[in-house]
């Protein structure tokens, strides 16, 4: 089975320009948690997810992102005095941001690529994981996600 069976065709997507607010209306519109960055034709360019948003209101001693060891450490936001005030204050900054300064460049497949290996991905950055035409072109095609994949394994099981 490739990625090609268990992708979404219809993307949502943004471009660059919009700002982490506008991203944030389409997230809550189509309850989605990550939209496909596209220079303003079908060409992917980044990634921008709800996890991107959650990770910079957390101040920098609660990310814990330069400890290895204590990567796995939970940090309770209450040992930070004023914590609530600071993550909402830091949100109010982040949603004026664009979202070309936030997006990441994703790992992605191509349709042919192994389900399997969608998979992997999938557990190891979090969903969606962008599907592209080519990797020298970048040409979007689709995204997979958890939802798709299991809804395809599901139909597999089903017909068996």
């Amino acid at each position: 089975m490739s990625c090609e069976e268990a992708m979404v065709t219809n993307v949502i997507s943004i471009t660059q320009d919009k700002t982490v607010a506008d991203a944030l209306a389409l997230f809550e519109e189509h309850s989605i948690r990550g939209v496909p960055v596209l220079n303003g034709g079908d060409r992917l360019v980044g990634l921008f997810t709800i996890q991107h948003v959650l990770r910079r209101l957390l101040p920098e001693a609660a990310i814990l992102k330069d400890q290895p060891r204590l990567r796995n450490v939970d940090v309770s936001l209450d040992n930070f005095h004023g914590s609530r005030a600071l993550v909402a204050k830091r949100l109010k900054s982040q949603k004026e941001r664009t979202i070309g300064e936030v997006m990441i460049v994703p790992d992605t497949v191509l349709p042919d690529t192994p389900l399997r290996e969608g998979i992997r991905l999938l557990e190891k950055y979090g969903s969606p994981i962008p599907v592209v035409e080519d990797k020298k072109t970048n040409k979007l095609v689709g995204v997979i996600t958890s939802q798709s994949i299991i809804r395809q394994l599901n139909t597999m099981e089903e017909a068996n």
